[in-house]
Order: structure tokens, then C-alpha cells, then sequence
């Protein structure tokens, strides 16, 4: 006990006085009975004082909040239907909205685990011309580095998979080349040996604990000892932490989607050195972003003015951001989006659940009558129905809780790859007090109803029990909450409407080929065994004839796929230059991804390594409406023969715009050290053949890695993920949306019409027909329906323009959609009036009016 309580102390001090002061009357000659009473008139109000001395000795505030705690409990127990409505509900409302917080709390509001991570930028040139690469030359970044001043450390870094082995066995990891001051901007420290620097011998390499337990055991012993990397010895200098996390831009999408396993210096950068760099920096105190890309700008332009002939898209292309805003260059919007949505569920649960409480409450008035008319004030009847709300809202957000755990491990199992730092989403001490946060929101929210309806009360006709009937200020509340749900419901049912008709356009897309029953995997030739290119043919005539013959293939083909420059040979286009990608390729690929012929033919065995297959985007940039069979294409300064066009392929990002291919034969064209897709066309489940499709690849080319096996399917599918999981999500919203608009219609159709009974019965009786009593139900929710719809489209118009991000071949204000959902939702509020009109209809008067 905090506390003590002595006011029982004080009752045995009032007893005393007033057995003394009873025998003293009795000895004046007074009754024993007209002794006590005139005792107690002496005394006064014996409750009242035994209150005020309980007030003294016990910190009142709190005994009354633990007594109304335990009523709220003794109610909620005895409505056990009710109570788990209102929780069902409540925990939903907070459980959607506190999932979605933790996806925004992980990747926008947690600061990233870096020193200073307020002052790290990165560099970035969206927007550029296609014909140019991401990033920096490594020549102009070492004049970066050298001349900058307003970095304390700056980083450049690039990309790419590796294949690395310590001889029986091979795996292919992502790899990051880095020069400058990686180590330092980040923070890194080693678990084991030393980190190597980014102008270090190539031969040092650092791995992740990831790869150190996966390839070397997590032996530390073996740290120093040579692995092999792409073919070539490499010693491992040291090993990072499992706490690491590599959160730098980078790749094509932009975003850090897969961290690095391997972290190779990048060497020395000599004059006129064109590999490509992205770049990261940390400001030195007192420098912006905006200073800092000006001092750069300037940097560039000394640079283009020294050396006119570098490959550089512009100064007007180049931008510095900060480096959390460039991890979630479009996350951001479609978060804020989705959180949105989720408040808007929150706020419909509300109204359903102030619904709830406004019929009980009018149940409840009897009660609260009592309650008034024996001395407690409206602050006492508020702070009862605070109680009773916090009760239930903290009991439905610890269920919320429980809910947002299951959909966040759903969503780390559906979007692992489509948002950056999925994997740190967590339950922490933020996404509490953001619950904890919705869950007195949701009290407040919806606990004063029973409270507003006593002050409007009647009390004397609530204690003689004719204050049953529901009074015009409570319709016009119910009507008002329905009105409100309908309108937050079409915004979201909108908006679920427009990703419905994206993903519709979408998938109603010819990809170019047939992708069902397809095998895919990568095997990356590595070693100095493949620097000769027969060597590496050799192998691939094998692979795809050794492929061939695996029982359920029914055709296979292999092909590397590179992008480079293109620069157009056509009279009518000499100048046309863009980026396009080269695809060397066996001639039975085309047959195995069953790609579309558009004219000509495809390659054959026989063909010259000049003859090409294009694609239509590269037939129409470079020859325009000419025919391009037998037209020459410039490829690195020699021409190649045009002799098909395929069809446009949709097998990399379904979401974006097909750029230009084309496809030569492998023989003569082929690389040393290739990066190999084998396609296979099967019979039956492709998922059937991996185990085989291993054991054969393991003898045609022994301690080379294989990866990346998934069906072309999964790999479609992959590509719009991050389509996928919004529209997952704002979809779940809308179905919730719209069942709860649906059931408040209902409630509200169904209580008025159990409170207007006797009306009814009397109508009946004076000769209205059914017709009547249907229409009068109707009227009772349709009118609040139609107008909460009229609002909502509104709201839906504002929101579907700020989700333009997420929409695909459908305009924002799509006539379609628009016109759907307000009669979608006007059919729910009459499907939720149908029960509530046949029960009023079927209403006998004679049985009603007895009763009463």
C-alpha cells in the first residue's frame, strides 16, 4: 500500500459519539428510537462526513479510478459479445495503423547507424539522359576527393556480383569496389583481423559475418587465408560485425535492397579512369547539402573545361541529397500514403464503435439517472466513461499489438526486397508510444457518447423508465457517424479501385513471351580457365546440349546479357545514341523463352557473328518506320546485320518502358568470364528439375556458381513487388473499410428500428403498408449513406492525385473508378437495410401494443 487508509478509524470515533449521545437522550426520557434519531440530527449527514474523512486519509482520485476500473470490468464481463466487439474492433483499428508506423519509423524517422548520420549525403544524377551512366568517373572522384572541402570523408563505391570460392565450393555474393573513406564515414569497426582500405592491394578483401559463417565456417583462423574471387586469390584482411549494415545507394533501382557480402578496394585511379562511381559522403560541420553541391559543381566544371572529351551528362543532372532521403526515394510517398489509409480505418472503427456505445448508453440510462439523481456530478459520470473507454481501448491495443506482430512478419516475407531496411522493423519503444498514443485517441474518441446522452437526459422520465426511446439528438448522431463512415470509406475503396485497375493494365500487358513452365538460373564462369572465349563457347554449346537431354525439358538456351551504347548507322537517324542492352544468345533461347518473331527470322547456328535480332523499341529509334531487315546497326565501331525483329520483352521491370535489345549469336561474340542465364522450357513443374538442372551444371562446369534459381513466373512477379505490397495493403484497407461502413449501416438500420417498435406497430395499425414501412427504413439510412458518399468523393479525388506515384496506365481521376465505387458503396448501404426493413415490416401490431 502506498497509502494508509485510517478513515475506519474515524468511523469508530462517529459510533462512539453517537452510542453516547443516544444514551444520553434515553436517560432525558426520550425513547430509544426517537434517542438515535435525535442523535443523528445532532451529528449531521453521517455518509457525507464518513466521505469527507475517507478524503482526508486516502488520495481519493485513485481509490475512485480502482473502483471505476473494477466496474468497467464487472460490465464488460457481463456483455461478453459486446466487450468482444469492441475489441475485435479496436484492436484492428490499432493494429493496421501501428504496422504500417513501424515500416515508417524503420526507414524515415529511425536516424540510420552511422556517426552523425544527419550530416551524411550522396550523390545522385537522376533524370539524366538514358545514353549516360549512374555516377561519377573514378578520375573526377579522385579530384573530388582531393579538392573538396566542405566533406570530412567521401566514399565512392561500385556494385556488382561476384563469384568466390575456397575451392569445393562456389557461391555467387553481392560485391562492393570501394576508394576514399568508406570505413570512416560509417563508423565500421572489425570483428576479426583489420578492415582494408579502399586504396589498398586488390588482393585484401573484406566479408560480412554473413559470408564468414556461410563460406569459412566462422572459423576466425581463417581470417588472412586466400579465398578465390572470380577466378583470381584474395586474402580476407578482416570480418565486419553482424550489427553492420551496408546503407548506401546503390545498384540500378538506387536503393540498397541486397548489402554487400564482399568489400574490394577498388585499386589505384589513374588519369582518365571511366569506371563508374557512386558516391557517399559525411559535410564537415556548418556546410548544407546546397553549399556543398555548388563547391562539386564547381569541381565538375574545371574539370569538363580541362578535359572537354569526359563522358559527363551535365551540371544541371547533378543533385546531393541527404542519405536517408535517397534510401527511400519512393518509399517515402507510398508510406505516408499507406499511413494515411490506416488512420482513415482507425477513424471508421471509431465511428463503429461510438456507435456501439451510443445504443448502450441509451440502454445505460436508467442507470445513469440513479447515479445523477443520488448525488454524482458530471464529472463524476465523465470520468466513469473515460474509465470504461480507456478499459476497453488499452485492452483492444493490447490486441492490436498481437495483430501488427503477424502482419509485420507477412510483410517482411512479402516485401523482403522491396523496401530498404525491412529487416529492422521491430517493435520499439516509438511503435509502443504510438499505440499507446492511438489507444487513448480511440478512448477519447468514442467514450464520451453515454456521457453526451445523459446530459440531454430527462431524468425523472428515465427513472420511470419512459426514456427508452431514442431521441432526435441521438439520431442525428448515429446518422452522422454513418455518414462520416461512408465518406472515409469511399476514399479508401477509391484508392483501392485505381491499384485494381493498375494492376489490371499491368498484367493485361504482352510481355513478348510465354512465361509459364520456366526454369531460370545465373552460373557465373569464373577462373582463369574461362579468360580464353573458345574456352568459355565450348562450355556453353555443352551446357545447352548436356540441358537438352534432362528428362521434362523441352527446350534450353543460354544467353549473357550486357548494356552498353548504342550509335545508329541508319541514314534516317545518323545520330540517334541511347543505352541498349546486348544479349549473346544460343539459338535455341529464343524457342525455350517462346519470344514473338514481328519479321524476318531468328539466328541459327550458321549465322555470322554479325547477324543480329532487334527489338522493336531499337527497330523503331534507329530505322524509324523503314524495314530493318538487311539495315546495319553500329555496334562499338563495326556494323552488324539486321535480321528479325522480336517482339518487346517485359521480363525485367513490368512497370517501366522496354528500352532497345538486340541479340547475336555467342560464338565469336562471347566474352572471357561470362555471367550466364540458362532458360528452361519443361514439360511439367519447373521447380522439379533444380536438383537435376545442379548435378548436371556441377559436371559440365565444375566449382562454378549457381544461382539465382527461381521460375520466370516468380521472377514477373518479383519485379512489381513493391506494387504488389502497396496494393496488398491499401486493398486489405478498403475491404476493411468497407465492411465496417457496411455493418455501422446495418447497426444503425437495426437499432432505430427496435427503438421505433411500438411506432411501427401503431403505424401498422392506423393502415401503412409495407411499401411504407420499407421506404421509411430505407430513407432512415440511405440519406446519411448518400450524403457521406457526395463528401467522400471529394476526399477520394484529393488522395487518388497524391498516390499518382503508385498508379499505372489509369489517370488519377479515373471516370471508371469513380463512377464504381459510389454505387459499390450505395449498394452496401442498402444490402445493410434489408434486414432491419423485413423485420419492421413483418411487425404485428396487435402483439406490440399489448406489451406495451
Amino acid at each position: 500500500m502506498i497509502w494508509r487508509d485510517r478513515s475506519g478509524d474515524a468511523g469508530d470515533d462517529i459510533d462512539f459519539f453517537l452510542a453516547e449521545e443516544t444514551d444520553a437522550n434515553i436517560a432525558r426520557g426520550m425513547s430509544p428510537e426517537e434517542a438515535r434519531r435525535a442523535a443523528r440530527l445532532k451529528f449531521g449527514n453521517v455518509l457525507r462526513f464518513r466521505e469527507e474523512m475517507r478524503a482526508v486519509w486516502v488520495r481519493r482520485w485513485l481509490d475512485d479510478a480502482l473502483c471505476d476500473v473494477r466496474y468497467a470490468w464487472r460490465i464488460s464481463a457481463r456483455a461478453k459479445s459486446f466487450t468482444g466487439i469492441i475489441l475485435l474492433l479496436t484492436g484492428l483499428g490499432v493494429g493496421v495503423n501501428t504496422a504500417v508506423f513501424s515500416l515508417v519509423d524503420a526507414l524515415l524517422l529511425r536516424p540510420l547507424p552511422y556517426p552523425s548520420p544527419g550530416r551524411l549525403v550522396a550523390y545522385s544524377d537522376e533524370g539524366k539522359p538514358a545514353r549516360f551512366k549512374s555516377g561519377i568517373s573514378a578520375a573526377d572522384f579522385a579530384i573530388w576527393q582531393e579538392r573538396a572541402r566542405s566533406f570530412d570523408s567521401l566514399a565512392g563505391y561500385q556494385s556488382r556480383d561476384a563469384t568466390v570460392s575456397t575451392g569445393d565450393i562456389a557461391m555467387t555474393a553481392p560485391s562492393i569496389s570501394h576508394t576514399g573513406e568508406l570505413w570512416h564515414m560509417t563508423g565500421a569497426r572489425p570483428q576479426w583481423g583489420r578492415l582494408a582500405t579502399g586504396d589498398a592491394a586488390q588482393a585484401e578483401v573484406v566479408i560480412s559475418h554473413r559470408l564468414f559463417v556461410k563460406l569459412l565456417g566462422g572459423n576466425p583462423s581463417a581470417v588472412g587465408k586466400p579465398i578465390l574471387l572470380d577466378g583470381t586469390q584474395a586474402a580476407v584482411s578482416g570480418v565486419l560485425p553482424p550489427s553492420f549494415q551496408f546503407l548506401l545507394p546503390h545498384g540500378a533501382s538506387g536503393l540498397a535492397l541486397r548489402e554487400p557480402d564482399i568489400y574490394q578496394s577498388a585499386g589505384p585511379i589513374p588519369s582518365g579512369d571511366r569506371r563508374r562511381f557512386s558516391v557517399a559522403g559525411r559535410l564537415r560541420e556548418g556546410w548544407r547539402p546546397e553549399a556543398a553541391l555548388a563547391e562539386l559543381k564547381e569541381l565538375q566544371a574545371f574539370i569538363q573545361k580541362d578535359s572537354p572529351d569526359r563522358w559527363f551528362a551535365g551540371l544541371s543532372w547533378m543533385q546531393l541529397r541527404p542519405l536517408r532521403e535517397s534510401l527511400t526515394v519512393g518509399a517515402a510517398e507510398a508510406l505516408a500514403i499507406l499511413q494515411l489509409a490506416g488512420l482513415l480505418v482507425l477513424l471508421i472503427v471509431c465511428a463503429n464503435v461510438a456507435g456501439l456505445l451510443l445504443a448502450r448508453g441509451l440502454a445505460r440510462r436508467k442507470e445513469l439517472a440513479i447515479r445523477a439523481s443520488i448525488g454524482a456530478g458530471s464529472g463524476r459520470l465523465l470520468r466513469q466513461c473515460l474509465c470504461e473507454g480507456l478499459f476497453l481501448s488499452t485492452a483492444g491495443g493490447a490486441l492490436g499489438l498481437l495483430l501488427s506482430g503477424g502482419l509485420l512478419v507477412a510483410m517482411r516475407r512479402w516485401g523482403a526486397e522491396t523496401l530498404p531496411r525491412l529487416a529492422e522493423v521491430r517493435m520499439n519503444e516509438n511503435v509502443l508510444l504510438f499505440a499507446v498514443g492511438l489507444s487513448l485517441f480511440t478512448a477519447m474518441a468514442f467514450s464520451l457518447w453515454p456521457f453526451l446522452i445523459q446530459g440531454r437526459a430527462d431524468l425523472s422520465a428515465s427513472l420511470r423508465g419512459a426514456g427508452t426511446a431514442e431521441h432526435a439528438a441521438s439520431r442525428m448522431v448515429r446518422a452522422t457517424l454513418t455518414a462520416g463512415e461512408f465518406a472515409l470509406a469511399v476514399v479508401l475503396v477509391v484508392g483501392a479501385g485505381l491499384m485494381v485497375r493498375s494492376f489490371a493494365a499491368l498484367m493485361a500487358q504482352i510481355p513478348g513471351f510465354t512465361p509459364e513452365r520456366i526454369l531460370t538460373l545465373r552460373v557465373s564462369l569464373a577462373g582463369a580457365d574461362y579468360n580464353d572465349k573458345a574456352r568459355a563457347e565450348a562450355v556453353v554449346a555443352e551446357m545447352e546440349t548436356a540441358l537438352q537431354t534432362l528428362p521434362g525439358v523441352v527446350s534450353s538456351g543460354v544467353v549473357e546479357r550486357q548494356s552498353y551504347l548504342l550509335q545508329s548507322a541508319s541514314p534516317a537517324n545518323p545520330n540517334v545514341v541511347d543505352r541498349f542492352d546486348d544479349s549473346l544468345v544460343t539459338p535455341g533461347y529464343f524457342g525455350a523463352l517462346g519470344m514473338r518473331l514481328v519479321r524476318g527470322r531468328w539466328l541459327t547456328a550458321g549465322d555470322a557473328r554479325e547477324a543480329t535480332v532487334v527489338n522493336e523499341t531499337l527497330a523503331r529509334r534507329v530505322f524509324g518506320q523503314a524495314d530493318p531487315i538487311g539495315q546495319e546497326v553500329r555496334l562499338f565501331g563495326r556494323p552488324v546485320r539486321v535480321v528479325g525483329v522480336a517482339a518487346d520483352l517485359q521480363y525485367a521491370q513490368r512497370d517501366q518502358p522496354t528500352g532497345p535489345e538486340l541479340f547475336r549469336g555467342y560464338t565469336g561474340n562471347l566474352a572471357g568470364r561470362p555471367v550466364l542465364q540458362v532458360i528452361l522450357r519443361t514439360s511439367g513443374d519447373p521447380e522439379m528439375l533444380i536438383g537435376p538442372v545442379k548435378a548436371l551444371l556441377a559436371v559440365v562446369a565444375p566449382a562454378q556458381a549457381v544461382h539465382d534459381i527461381r521460375t520466370l513466373e516468380a521472377e514477373l512477379a518479383g519485379s512489381i513487388a513493391p506494387r504488389r505490397l502497396h496494393f496488398a495493403l491499401l486493398l486489405g484497407f478498403a475491404v476493411i473499410s468497407l465492411a465496417l461502413a457496411t455493418v455501422g449501416a446495418y447497426g444503425m438500420a437495426a437499432y432505430s428500428v427496435t427503438q421505433r417498435t411500438r411506432e411501427i406497430a401503431i403505424r401498422r395499425a392506423l393502415g401503412a403498408g409495407s411499401v411504407e414501412i420499407w421506404g421509411s427504413v430505407l430513407r432512415l439510412c440511405l440519406w446519411p449513406a448518400s450524403l457521406g458518399i457526395l463528401a467522400g468523393l471529394g476526399g477520394a479525388a484529393v488522395f487518388a492525385r497524391w498516390m499518382r506515384t503508385l498508379l499505372y496506365g489509369v489517370e488519377p481521376l479515373d471516370g471508371a473508378t469513380f463512377v464504381a465505387v459510389p454505387v459499390l458503396l450505395f449498394g452496401a448501404a442498402i444490402a445493410a437495410c434489408v434486414f432491419p426493413a423485413a423485420k419492421a415490416v413483418n411487425v404485428d401490431p396487435i402483439t406490440t401494443l399489448r406489451m406495451d
